[in-house]
Parts: structure tokens; sequence; C-alpha cells
């Protein structure tokens, strides 16, 4: 066995028990006619095709890449990763747009701005 199946036999298995599946489960979801067939992938003993990685990756829910090369996949997300955890924080942060019309007036402005402070504060609040 060369060291991409290697690689891929092993992550293979890494993936169906951490996800608690066996391999009769697996085998079905492939639509193997019983187990024995996934048991060779996840063994090494035959290759695996792309149709087959397309339904694992959806099983397991990671990227193809994932599947093929998973260091090289890790590596190139760790690069990102500052800017994930950026992005993240953004998205899981409440917002809330609100247009406002202005119409010259000074007190229409200290209005709205005091509408806003309200529910900026009660935004930050929890």
């Amino acid at each position: 066995m060369d060291r991409t199946t290697a690689r891929i036999a092993y992550i293979l298995k890494s993936l169906r028990t951490k996800h608690n599946f066996s391999q009769e489960h697996v085998a079905d979801v492939l639509g193997k006619s019983d187990y024995s067939g996934y048991q060779r992938l996840e063994s090494g003993r035959t290759a695996l095709g792309f149709d087959d990685a397309a339904r694992l990756a959806e099983l397991y829910k990671v990227p193809m890449e994932y599947i093929y090369d998973h260091e090289q996949y890790e590596e190139d997300h760790k690069k990102v990763e500052g800017w994930n955890e950026q992005r993240e924080e953004y998205f899981l942060t409440p917002k809330l747009q609100i247009s406002v019309t202005l119409d010259g007036q000074e007190s229409t402005l200290k209005k709205y701005i005091e509408m806003l402070t309200n529910v900026n504060n009660a935004m930050s609040v929890g």
C-alpha cells in the first residue's frame, strides 16, 4: 500500500470511529452490498473513488480535500485560523440595522441619537 492510500485509509477509520459509525453503516451509506467492500477501503486494499469520497464527505460533514489529504487541509486552514476566529465572533455578535430619516432639525437628530443609544445599550446587556 502506498503512502497516499495509507493516509486515506487512516482518515477513513478515524472519521468513522469519531462518529461512532459501524463499518456496516458506512457500507450501507456507500451502497456496498456488505461491509467488506467498505472494509477494503478502510484497510487500504481498495482505492477510494470519487463517488465514494463525495458520499463520505457528506456523511462526515467534511470537504473531500480533508479525506484525500487531511494534513495539508488542516495546515492550509491554520493559516487563516485567526481570520476564522474574527469572522466567527463577527457572526455571533448580535446586530441590528436601523434606518432613520433626518429633516435638518436638531431636535430630530437628538431624538434619534437618544433612541439609538438606548437600543445599543439594550443590545450590549447580556
